[in-house]
């Protein structure tokens, strides 16, 4: 009998839906009561929490900005200070313990949508049910989806009404405070991670009832929808590794974790795990507000492909369902073959991280191939006998929990060794599948953007030549650059260097993918090819990408801070358009031999601001001494870039020994203020320290300031103009900002003589 002959066919397609969906919400009133607790003490609670901890931040956060520049407080501001500090503390450890229990309570919700799923459909797996719930006078249509519903309103329902609670309490948290605006990011983590919960609980109803189509018996039933939830991520993930290790170049062992967004749409724990990844690698401090990523779910790219797949399983599940034989349950499985699949999806899950490790050792020992990222070697017979070992003793598990008798073990022996065969074989299969990559470029046409990185540890001192980046996009004269330095290191022949040169390239395709390879390369080969993408072209893409990038989602505000001074332009027209222009001209002095020189230039940062209707960023762009166009057009504009370079701008200037200061310090040790006051009032004061204070219109130092440089790295002496006179000018801002510069090395007596001459006596009171 099939559960399709058994159906009613009069009545309709829904025949007696209602009766037979209430009956099973009665039959699930327990996990329903669990759900609603979980569900409260989730979201709901956590909002609850969240809105007097923005509160005592708000309070706390005005007081400490007010008492910022503030050396000596009073006793009453000092106590109201403490005890507002107090109270945000514990708000604060309160709103620790709840998001501590509504995680508890998220994962006893996901785990209670497995048993309500478990529980509801008990007429797969039980054989003491199937035959009353067959009985029933009910067809196909109302008995799946009236179970499903059931399921649905026992445990989503629930968590869809915490998450609306928690997110109307969320509306109600204000972050007034410019003190703690960075703390917005974290209130949009908890919007999204009520939205990933609730879709992950979505995909789990639908990958474990999928499952259950497949399961005859209890055990089964119960066992393997969790081993393949864990199972589905780890061969994803794999697969793609042991795909990316047959192409040289792969970047192994660093990779980047956002091409692993695509598990977020095949299981509910990928989902989870990328999520919280998207929240760890992307939260970013822009001025006075901070940004997260979306979550994958909430991505198009994803959240669609994820949203198909549920309703896949589901649709599976469905007619699996309909056409399976009623009385093939008590049998391990209803379906001829599910006894070799399922288990073999847990085996090459197992197999899968095996064989990869063992695929990148040896091409890493195969001296045509050099692939970074590697630094520690693994004994591979070792690895391969405790795998057999593992997984003989997993199948054998496996095949007693099946009811397996063991009265022909050579059969079970005989299965295990043709899964295991059967998994090695799918992942030589997936690590030869692209290995004609190996060699391969993307075509111009097809990329959308491309990121090339020349990185070198080898000691060189400036700052390029141990790192450049170029950046081409679709259209660009530069992709052909890209193209010919990609073609130029595979007909090197691809030979292991030692040189630790490295080039890597990141590929954007018009179809959404992405690329990436990274080379070792000897020191020549390195060295032409960074000089080749060393143009003027080149330059303007490294030093313009983050604003251009920018440029494609925001507008320039028209404000340009030099030394924390902010200029609103009144120039009229494309002010932003201007400013790139003569940035591209001054670029156009750009040859290699140029850039040799680079530890000799002076440079300033100046922040753009940009803003949508949604948000605001602030991007900074280095201006060096030689952009000749660009300085120009910011002196008409009024911001006076060579001013920068010039003591005669400034009225106090430091020299000091060390980089190890801090500008309030030195005020204040030259002020006469005791190194015991200083350490209690501002910080820590080294004890080696030596430092000189001068007149910015010493003759001397005008001459040892034009020799200064940008590039502050192995000096001695350091240079330092503040246009604050003091202590208090420094701290209420009146004069702000400063400027710090290296002092080359041969002018090490000239800057020894000077220190002395003015050095600050520090009072070791």
């Amino acid at each position: 009998m099939t559960a399709q002959s058994s159906a009613i066919k009069t009545g309709g397609t829904f025949f007696k839906f209602l009766p037979y969906y209430l009956s099973r919400v009665r039959y699930l009133r327990s996990q329903l009561i669990m759900s609603i607790v979980f569900g409260l003490l989730s979201y709901p609670l956590v909002g609850a929490f969240l809105i007097p901890v923005c509160d005592a931040m708000n309070k706390y956060g005005d007081l400490k900005l007010r008492n910022e520049n503030v050396i000596t407080m009073s006793t009453e501001e000092s106590a109201i200070l403490s005890n507002a500090s107090e109270v945000m503390n514990q708000t604060s450890q309160s709103l620790l313990v709840a998001i501590v229990i509504a995680c508890l309570c998220l994962v006893g919700m996901f785990i209670f949508t497995f048993v309500t799923t478990l529980r509801s459909f008990r007429y797969l797996y039980s054989k003491t049910v199937v035959d009353m719930d067959y009985s029933l006078p009910v067809n196909h249509n109302t008995r799946f989806l009236g179970d499903l519903a059931a399921v649905f309103t026992a445990n989503i329902l629930p968590h869809l009404v915490s998450v609306l609670i928690g997110l109307l309490l969320l509306n109600l948290c204000r972050i007034t405070s410019s003190y703690y605006n960075d703390f917005t990011a974290y209130l949009e983590i908890f919007s999204q991670a009520a939205f990933t919960g609730l879709f992950a609980c979505i995909m789990q109803i639908g990958i474990c009832l999928l499952m259950l189509s497949f399961c005859g018996r209890m055990a089964e039933a119960c066992i393997y929808p969790i081993l393949v939830n864990f199972a589905i991520p780890m061969i994803h993930a794999l697969g793609r590794d042991i795909i990316e290790s047959g192409v040289y170049g792969a970047v192994n062992g660093t990779y980047d974790m956002s091409s692993y967004y695509s598990l977020s749409a095949t299981s509910p724990l990928g989902m989870i795990f990328m999520t919280v990844y998207s929240w760890c690698s992307t939260i970013s401090y822009n001025g006075e507000t901070s940004t997260i990523a979306q979550a994958p779910v909430l991505r198009p790219e994803y959240g669609i492909p994820a949203l198909l797949i549920t309703l896949a399983c589901l649709a599976g599940a469905y007619f699996l369902i309909k056409h399976r034989r009623a009385e093939r349950v008590g049998m391990s499985y209803v379906y001829k073959g599910m006894d070799v699949i399922i288990p073999g999806v847990v085996i090459l899950a197992i197999v899968m991280p095996v064989c990869y490790n063992i695929i990148t050792q040896l091409r890493r020992t195969n001296q045509t191939y050099y692939v970074t990222g590697y630094s520690e070697s693994i004994d591979i017979p070792s690895l391969i006998f405790g795998t057999i070992i593992t997984t003989f003793i997993l199948y054998t598990i496996m095949e007693l929990i099946s009811g397996k008798n063991f009265r022909r073990f050579w059969k079970s022996v005989l299965k295990w060794a043709g899964t295991v065969s059967a998994s090695v074989g799918i992942c030589i299969l997936l690590n030869v599948a692209n290995i004609s990559g190996s060699y391969y470029v993307p075509e111009a046409s097809g990329v959308q953007e491309v990121n090339v990185t020349f990185l070198t540890s080898r000691g060189d001192s400036n700052f390029t030549e141990d790192y450049f980046r170029i950046t081409a996009q679709k259209g660009d004269d530069l992709l052909s650059v890209v193209e010919q330095t990609h073609h130029e290191i595979l007909d090197a022949g691809l030979i292991p260097a030692d040189d630790e040169c490295y080039i890597n390239f990141i590929y954007s395709m018009t179809n959404g993918s992405g690329i990436q390879r990274s080379y070792s390369v000897n020191s020549e080969l390195f060295d032409r090819l960074r000089d080749a993408a060393t143009t003027p072209e080149g330059w303007f893409s490294s030093d313009l990408y983050q604003i251009q990038l920018t440029l494609n989602k925001m507008n320039f505000d028209n404000r340009i801070s030099l030394n924390e001074v902010t200029y609103n332009i009144n120039a009229g027209g494309d002010t932003i358009g201007q400013l790139l222009n003569a940035i591209k001209e001054d670029c156009k002095v750009i040859t290699p031999e140029f850039v040799k020189n680079e530890s000799q230039w002076k440079e300033s940062n100046i922040y753009l601001d940009f803003s949508s209707s949604d948000r605001s960023t602030t991007n900074h762009l280095v201006i060096y001494d030689w952009m000749e166009n660009t300085i120009s057009l910011l002196s008409d504009w009024g911001i006076d870039i060579l001013g920068e370079y010039d003591p005669a701008n400034f009225n106090t200037a430091f020299i000091i020994g060390q980089q190890s200061f801090g500008i309030d310090m030195l005020f204040a040790l030259s002020d006469g203020m005791s190194i015991s006051e200083c350490e209690e009032k501002i910080g820590y004061v080294e004890e080696a320290l030596r430092f000189a204070k001068m007149n910015t219109d010493d003759p001397e130092l005008t001459e040892i300031a034009e020799k200064c440089v940008s590039m502050m790295n192995n000096q001695d002496y350091y240079l330092i103009l503040t246009r604050a006179t003091s202590l208090e000018e420094y701290l209420d801002g009146r004069n702000p900002g400063y400027v710090m510069y290296g002092i080359p090395v041969e002018y090490n007596e000239l800057a020894e003589k000077l220190l002395s001459e003015n050095m600050v006596e520090i009072n070791h009171e």
